[in-house]
């Protein structure tokens, strides 16, 4: 199915997909149970024979981040709207000058780490 994460590739966060994956078993039989939402909302066991749509990034849609099965579809990618590098550079532009928040958005403490 192609549906194989590897140590260090990313892994997916996707939307109206349910599935299990276990990381111990052979290549090709990672991804057990994988369903999909319909578009009534009802969970459908994922069919190899049917075409899905998917949106993504296109770095992701290049087979980056270990995602080399996109790079089999069946159809050329659909461009939607601006990739994410012109988006933040708009954001910029509009914003004027950009500077970091006034406190720390997140904290790391180290003492408290469970080995």
């Amino acid at each position: 199915m192609g549906l194989n994460w590897v140590a260090g590739a990313v892994s997916p966060y996707p939307a109206d997909l349910r599935y299990s994956y276990h990381a111990s078993a052979p290549r090709g039989h990672r991804v057990r149970q994988l369903h999909v939402k319909d578009r009534h909302g009802r969970w459908q066991l994922f069919d190899e024979q049917r075409d899905y749509r998917l949106i993504t990034t296109s770095y992701t849609a290049m087979g980056k981040e270990g995602y080399h099965a996109l790079l089999e579809q069946r159809s050329e990618p659909e461009l939607l709207g601006p990739i994410i590098s012109d988006a933040f550079i708009n954001f910029a532009r509009a914003r004027g000058i950009l500077t970091p928040p006034l406190e720390p958005l997140y904290q790391l403490n180290f003492d408290r780490l469970v080995s």
